[in-house]
């Protein structure tokens, strides 16, 4: 049995679901979602994970149903302390478009703009100018929000901290960095 508290066996009742390869990833990796695998802290869409041969998966982050994602290395228990490494916020102005965002990589309060989403009549979510690329099989569909969430994730997260590059680094609108300018010393 693996010492890895990240690393899980997947129950034969548990759903996983493999996702296609996005830019970036490396050679022999394949990822996936799953849920009903193991405990889930409140109301979710499950965990983006590693898949591991023999029936095992390594978990990475959890997917909430409210439109955030939380890096994990074990399953978690509850989000007490816990801050999102991603989420979705919806423009105040328009309906069914948002923003894709992650922590400031510099440590500062505001969150980074790494994209930004919209919504179909059915509750499906498509890329709208992200600042990295999820893939084309990704960016031209639109998906269902545990999909959406975990590509995300994976695309403006962990893919770029695999190789060696901080979330969000590049992100940002034009008028986020002339704020930053403003609040500045002069």
């Amino acid at each position: 049995m693996d010492q890895d508290p990240a690393v899980i066996k997947l129950p034969l009742f548990s759903k996983t679901s493999k996702l296609a390869a996005i830019p970036g990833q490396s050679e022999g990796v394949t990822y996936g979602v799953v849920w009903d695998a193991c405990r889930d802290p409140e109301h979710g869409f499950g965990y983006v994970v590693e898949l591991l041969p023999g029936r095992r998966a390594r978990l990475l982050a959890w997917l909430a149903a409210d439109g955030k994602v939380y890096s994990c290395d074990r399953p978690l228990t509850g989000l007490a302390g816990l801050r999102p490494s991603l989420e979705l916020a919806q423009w105040q102005d328009r309906k069914g478009q948002g923003a894709i965002r992650v922590p400031d990589p510099n440590g500062g309060g505001q969150p980074v703009i790494v994209g930004e989403y919209q919504t179909t009549w059915d509750k499906r979510y498509g890329f709208v100018n992200p600042t990295r690329d999820p893939g084309r099989f990704f960016l031209t569909r639109n998906w269902e929000l545990r999909y959406f969430l975990a590509v995300s994730w994976l695309t403006f997260v962990h893919i770029p901290q695999t190789q060696g590059v901080a979330a969000g680094s590049g992100g940002g609108r034009i008028g986020e960095v002339i704020l930053n300018l403003l609040d500045g010393p002069l």
